[in-house]
């Protein structure tokens, strides 16, 4: 099968810059840190080129103390850094063609850095949010040694698909570890394949990049944007906020693809979140990334819905959804019909593992992608120490939460310029993927593991919500010209699913 976004760094039309610089941040990483502890321009312009994009050329400049933040090998906090960078520097570039002024944006590191742990460090009237809605989780997950000495990772997320994982694998909550570790890792991790069922095999990076989907994933770009359609050029209006007059449906859910609409609303857009009342979501994702969004229900599967939903699109400059490629396409909501029906449209598909390949269909969530690309392998030495029910360290949902809001905005930008349909692909395989090119510089003991939540006390903000008072994070980006704002959190179901 052609993969007409697939090429491999040493083909790369940015390749020749962003390899060595990588290499050069490993080698001298202790170096820099002596010298300074931000994010560098040489440095954020090698990582980006390392996720295939072009870095903007505004001026963004980086402060704070950087990695290691957390205590992980991996370049978190300069590689969500950068991510933000990039979408102040295309937020510049549409504010310039309202305004025909250009603006600086800085990025502090370290509410950078604690911006994929929101959820974990989230209060609802100053409790933790994810204690004090228990429900929000499936049980029966963790990681578990297997008879031929792997590891399988178990993380369902919801109880409906953990009740269809212990039934495809033959075993109950109360026995899987004694029913797993009586059995071969990837004879049950095929079996979770066949059923799309998330479980995965604990893999190294080598063992991912060997494996088919890993292939695909290996070298992919961190974003994919395409035109797949005509339209009249459309500029973005603007106001008071850049993004103000934009409207943006979002069908997602969790983490991920609620970040996108999530950073879209705090830059002005209407973003309308629209999801069934039976469709099961976390509620504390749902505190967390409901920031500035209207609810609504709309159900899809009934005539109504779906006139409902039409009515809305045709109005709409963006819909994002986090849905498996064929659920959507069998109700007539693929990009391609989007792109035929509402000429304009910038269609976000945000998935696990890519639109392409073997496991394209196969639902996941960031720890299963953790586990199944080498993240879990590099940040842990001992793996029996990763028993638990998920990661605190969520790089992969926000960071590709960040990277499909830039597409969505450089989309904007190119669609005020050029006209056309616009497709944008993220995965959180893409993203973890990204996060391996840049390399593992810093040891796990340099960092303290309570640093993030010092972090968010340092740049949360009180605020009323449907849920009570929310303790927040901040938006990580600081404008010069304007600041970005969510309105209140709200509940799903809250509003009438029309547009302002």
């Amino acid at each position: 099968m052609r993969v007409p976004w697939r090429t491999s760094l040493g083909d790369h039309p940015m390749a020749d810059s962003a390899e060595p610089q990588l290499a050069s941040l490993t080698r001298d990483h202790q170096v820099r840190r002596e010298q300074t502890m931000s994010l560098e321009r040489a440095d954020f312009e090698a990582i980006t080129r390392a996720a295939g994009v072009e870095p903007t050329t505004s001026d963004i400049r980086f402060v704070g103390d950087g990695d290691p933040i957390y205590p992980s090998p991996l370049r978190l906090a300069s590689g969500v850094a950068s991510i933000l960078g990039n979408i102040a520097g295309v937020v510049d570039d549409i504010r310039y063609q309202q305004t025909g002024q250009r603006q600086t944006a800085e990025i502090n590191m370290g509410q950078a850095a604690v911006g994929i742990s929101s959820m974990w460090v989230l209060k609802i009237n100053g409790q933790n949010a994810l204690e004090s809605m228990p429900d929000s989780m499936a049980p029966g997950q963790g990681i578990f040694p297997t008879r031929d000495g792997r590891y399988l990772y178990l993380l369902s997320g919801f109880p409906h698909i953990a009740e269809r994982t212990l039934e495809v694998l033959g075993c109950t909550y109360d026995n899987t570890a004694e029913h797993v570790a009586a059995h071969d890792a990837h004879e049950m991790e095929a079996r979770l394949n066949e059923a799309q069922l998330p479980g995965v095999v604990v893999k190294s990076p080598e063992e991912w990049n060997a494996h088919p989907q890993g292939k695909l994933l290996a070298d992919s770009p961190a974003v994919i944007i395409e035109r797949i359609g005509d339209a009249p050029p459309k500029p973005v209006p603007g106001g008071e906020l850049p993004l103000n007059g934009v409207r943006v449906i979002d069908n997602t859910k969790v983490l991920a693809g609620p970040t996108i609409s999530r950073t879209l609303a705090a830059l002005g857009a209407d973003a309308l979140h629209i999801g069934a009342p039976d469709v099961a979501d976390m509620q504390a994702a749902q505190a967390d990334t409901g920031h500035g969004k209207r609810r609504a229900h709309v159900d899809f599967d009934t005539a109504v819905g779906r006139d409902t939903l039409w009515n809305l699109l045709k109005d709409a400059d963006i819909f994002s959804q986090s849905y498996r490629a064929k659920s959507l396409a069998r109700r007539g909501l693929s990009p391609e019909a989007l792109a035929e029906r509402c000429p304009g449209i910038i269609y976000i598909s945000e998935n696990a593992y890519g639109q392409f390949g073997p496991w394209q269909e196969k639902r996941g969530f960031d720890g299963n992608v953790q586990a199944a690309s080498g993240i879990h392998h590099v940040q842990q030495k001992d793996m029996s120490s990763m028993m638990g029910v998920g990661p605190a360290i969520a790089l992969n949902d926000y960071g590709t939460g960040y990277w499909g809001a830039y597409g969505a905005l450089e989309a904007l930008r190119r669609r005020s310029i050029e006209g056309g349909s616009w497709h944008v692909r993220v995965a959180l395989g893409q993203t973890a993927a990204w996060f391996l090119r840049l390399g593992t510089p810093h040891q796990i003991e340099d960092a303290d593991p309570d640093e993030g939540y010092r972090l968010a006390d340092q740049y949360s903000e009180d605020v009323d919500s449907d849920y009570g008072t929310l303790t927040r994070l901040t938006f990580p980006i600081n404008f010069s010209d304007f600041t970005p704002k969510w309105a209140s959190t709200v509940k799903p179901g809250s509003h009438d699913p029309v547009w302002l």
